[in-house]
């Protein structure tokens, strides 16, 4: 067996790492950086011929100085952290985890659809201060039960997604640049639809792509004044694919219903962020991949890649990335 050493460059809580180390093979070595800075992340990645990666950048520099370096496993599904033009040139492979997050990506976008729709961080804040607002909830709280909901991007976590839905009575329409096989909307009871009439016609509107050069601030104004003023919008993808700005504006105009928002332009993002000022707005911290249940099999999937690539084998479907 080829013996690694793996450089995990996040600044991983010691559960995370602890979780890491005990599924590492035999004589394969751990090291982890000592904080968030350059020169600490560096330091990591050294010796290192591996990196495992959630949201950390991996820049050209960084790739150029790493001599060693070989592979690099995003534990995610999104790449547009990393610099695949640097990799290509250094010859270092880099791969993600195609659907390694779908459940809890998708369970997420459910609770931010509900808590949206309710208004949950309000009606918990006035009830901790006393306020009981009970009749006034009356007025603005909305169900999920026999809303349209509209899913944009249609792969493993958009599907993840919609099968949670069945339970809840809501017609399906969804939006991806290859449509999904008839006998699987069948199933998910999901139905094709282009992306203005996706937007025009459901009461929740998901975004599950990849960020790109095409998805881009593919949601802007024109995408926000063509939602209903009942809508609800969900961001549990990437921040860049949204025009903050404009998210902003029909937020405080009262233009949609609410919004939730896991992902952001700039993460941290800072305390002064006007998202956090609006009670029409829920917020986390690009959370939504990260449960204790699901770690482990992240690290498993990521050691498999490592394997075979060692034995000369394919990595799985949807992995490869360059």
């Amino acid at each position: 067996m080829t013996a690694h050493v793996v450089a995990v460059i996040d600044d991983f809580q010691q559960k995370s790492l602890d979780t890491i180390s005990a599924c590492l093979p035999e004589g394969w070595t751990l090291t982890i950086t000592a904080s968030n800075a350059a020169k600490d992340v560096q330091t990591a990645m050294a010796d290192a011929d591996v990196i495992f990666l959630m949201g950390k950048a991996v820049t050209a520099p960084m790739v150029q100085a790493s001599q060693k370096l070989r592979f690099i496993q995003k534990l995610g599904a999104g790449v547009d952290n990393i610099d695949l033009q640097a990799c290509q040139a250094q010859g270092v492979t880099v791969a993600k985890l195609h659907g390694g997050n779908a459940v809890p990506v998708a369970e997420h976008t459910l609770l931010m659809t509900l808590a949206t729709l309710r208004r949950l961080p309000q009606l918990d804040r006035d009830t901790r201060n006393g306020l009981w607002v009970r009749e006034q909830a009356r007025t603005v709280s909305r169900q999920l039960s026999g809303k349209t909901v509209g899913i944009v991007g249609f792969g493993a976590i958009g599907r993840a997604y919609a099968q949670l839905l069945r339970g809840f009575n809501a017609k399906v329409n969804y939006f991806d640049i290859v449509q999904a096989p008839p006998a699987l909307c069948r199933e998910l009871n999901a139905t094709y639809t282009d992306f203005d009439t996706l937007l025009s016609t459901s009461d929740i509107i998901s975004v599950h792509t990849p960020l790109n050069d095409t998805t881009r601030h593919r949601f802007g104004a024109r995408e926000f004044a063509l939602m209903r003023p009942s809508a609800v919008f969900i961001n549990c993808a990437r921040g860049g694919i949204v025009d903050e700005a404009a998210l902003l504006d029909a937020l405080k105009r009262n233009a949609i219903h609410g919004a939730g928002i896991d992902v952001f332009a700039q993460e941290p993002t800072p305390p002064s962020n006007e998202f956090f000022t609006l009670d029409n707005c829920v917020v986390t911290p690009h959370t939504a991949g990260g449960t204790v249940d699901n770690f482990e099999y992240v690290v498993k999937r990521a050691i498999d890649n490592v394997q075979r690539l060692d034995q000369g084998q394919a990595l799985p479907e949807g992995d490869w990335v360059v």
